[in-house]
């Protein structure tokens, strides 16, 4: 018999916010162009924050934030879980920008 998970209201909350934020990243980069090359501006490692340049596909973007999701599954910590949500919120919304300015609306 499998043990079910249970949550508390608050990290119910927490986890649709996470879910929330992934959703709106996968509806963000389906405007970044299939073929052509996208300028991302900054990529954070779990670690510590790295500024990067890359140019990136919309799949290789994809490829990313599932990437950064299931590093960050299985965190317990809520101030960390917060930090990671706020700072997603922070880089989705410089690439909503750089694809608004490529007339990508």
């Amino acid at each position: 018999m499998a043990a079910a998970l249970t949550l508390d209201l608050r990290d119910f909350l927490l986890r649709a916010r996470v879910l929330k934020l992934y959703r709106q990243a996968l509806r963000t980069i389906r405007r970044a162009p299939v073929d052509a090359r996208v300028r991302l501006g900054v990529l954070l490692s779990v670690v510590s924050p790295v500024i990067v340049h890359f140019l990136l596909a919309a799949a290789e973007l994809r490829d990313i934030i599932r990437q950064e999701i299931e590093i960050n599954r299985n965190c317990n910590d809520k101030q960390k879980i917060r930090f990671l949500i706020s700072d997603g919120l922070q880089r989705l919304k410089g690439l909503d920008e750089t694809l608004d300015m490529q007339g990508r609306g």
